[in-house]
């Protein structure tokens, strides 16, 4: 059975991301592992068809609205897979892309998965992560968010300002090519050389090419990433999936902070509230994260939530926050 089906009324919902901008398609495919994501790679290039990947459809750039073609649903794709400690201590999980991120926080916070399909090296390393607190650090908005897509636009999110960008946290990646080949890169394993690089993939072949002659501004967050001598895991992280389908990922953890604080501070004016932006910077140790709200974005929020009701009922760590009756106070 062809793990590719027509399109349907049935699959509405599959048109469109948070942006609400509207699509179109004439497939959908539902893999649940790497080949069936291969599969339906080959049917779109044998035949010329567009193909749109789509994770949890969180985004807000219509990134995951099809332009026609197939859709390739990766939803289904959301086991962890495994995990492992290196000789210097560190911790990496192995996903597939459709777990999401409250599905990784959750694993690790309670410190359960269902290992029944794990090694027994993932199950020892497990074991082992369940003696200290260890985290995933990159904080998107939404944390209904994939893996698989966090890593194919690099989000961001508060916590990026001392932690980085979600393409520091990917060790590796296995990634389907545009004719349905399959390349395994390991950060620190495979680079460019200047501006000539070479991918090998798992059939013996190699794909060969060379960069454009432009250097990525590094305050840039999604996008193609192109630097010589770059890593070449790093030319698909942010790449929102145009070089390669993420079939597997392995996430870098880090010790959990071992407590947790925040101020709220309130200011005369938007300058009073950058002087002070720019004072918190030369703080050490650093903050996590710096959000700046004005007078006019707490007043949407009053006006637009019920004033009984709380706007966030979980945190990371189960804290609930009651900011209708905060707003009412303050404002």
């Amino acid at each position: 059975m062809s793990i590719v089906q027509p399109f349907s009324e049935s699959y509405q919902n599959l048109l469109y991301d948070e942006s609400r901008m509207v699509g179109h398609a004439e497939y959908v495919a539902f893999p649940r592992d790497e080949a069936g994501i291969a599969r339906a790679v080959r049917f779109c290039a044998e035949r010329g068809v567009p193909l749109t990947a789509q994770g949890s459809r969180t985004g807000l750039a219509g990134g995951a609205s099809p332009d026609g073609g197939l859709i390739l649903n990766l939803s289904r794709m959301d086991s962890i897979l495994g995990m492992r400690q290196d000789a210097q201590g560190r911790f990496f999980l192995r996903a597939q892309p459709g777990v999401t991120l409250a599905a990784i926080r959750k694993a690790l916070l309670l410190k359960a998965a269902d290992v029944s399909g794990w090694s027994a090296e993932s199950r020892e390393a497990f074991a082992g992560m369940k003696a200290g607190e260890w985290f995933f650090s990159p904080d998107p908005t939404e944390p209904t968010a994939s893996i698989g897509g966090m890593a194919s636009c690099n989000a961001r999110g508060a916590r990026s300002f001392l932690y980085g960008a979600t393409r520091k946290h990917i060790h590796a990646l296995r990634v389907t090519l545009a004719d349905g080949r399959v390349a395994e890169l390991t950060r620190g394993c495979e680079k460019a050389r200047g501006r000539d690089f070479t991918i090998h993939t798992e059939d013996g072949g190699a794909l060969s090419g060379r960069l454009p002659d432009f250097d990525t501004p590094l305050i840039k967050d999604a996008g193609y990433y192109i630097q010589p001598d770059m890593d070449l895991i790093d030319l698909f992280i942010g790449s929102q999936g145009a070089l390669g389908i993420i079939a597997e990922l392995e996430l870098a953890l880090m010790p959990a902070p071992k407590s947790l604080s925040g101020v709220t501070a309130f200011f005369p004016d938007d300058d009073a509230a950058l002087r002070y932006v720019s004072a918190v910077k030369r703080f050490r140790p650093q903050p996590a994260s710096i959000e700046f709200f004005n007078g006019d974005a707490l007043a949407l929020v009053e006006v637009n939530t019920d004033p009984d009701a709380p706007i966030f009922a979980y945190t990371d760590y189960g804290l609930a926050m009651d900011c209708g009756a905060f707003l009412r106070e303050v404002l």
